[in-house]
């Protein structure tokens, strides 16, 4: 599971929708939208740190920046590959921390994915948890 303490910048509600727009530091944005939430947790709101919550298989990489939907983005340099029979868990320094993304050795191969390369990793907004601190 990857965490990382973010700060919330806004909270907007349509309906059951709660839309939350993260930062850390001054240019990193990312957000997340929460599903049926008639009432917002108490820690939901603005200037409050939490940790924002993703899985390694909710990932997407690419050696190229896209232009996709995901509205969350990290780049890094892989730092380690663990490889099993038909998966790859690859360990990514960010400057937001270490970011772990579980990929195909398939994918592995066809991005030519090796230590030290970078990618990028995409994370949906509906992908993403968020914890209190």
């Amino acid at each position: 599971m990857n965490k990382i303490e973010v700060e919330i910048e806004a909270i907007e509600r349509e309906g059951d929708f709660l839309f939350v727009t993260m930062r850390k530091g001054e240019r990193n944005f990312y957000s997340l939208f929460l599903l049926d939430q008639e009432e917002c947790p108490s820690f939901l709101k603005k200037g409050n740190r939490v940790y924002m919550v993703f899985k390694e298989s909710e990932t997407a990489v690419s050696t190229k920046r896209c232009e996709l939907s995901f509205r969350n983005l990290f780049y890094g340099q892989v730092i380690d590959i663990q490889r099993s029979k038909i998966m790859a868990l690859l360990k990514v320094d960010t400057q937001e921390g270490e970011i772990s993304s579980i990929i195909t050795l398939k994918s592995l191969r066809e991005l030519d994915i090796a230590l030290g390369s970078g990618v990028y990793i995409y994370v949906k907004s509906g992908e993403v948890s968020i914890m209190e601190c």
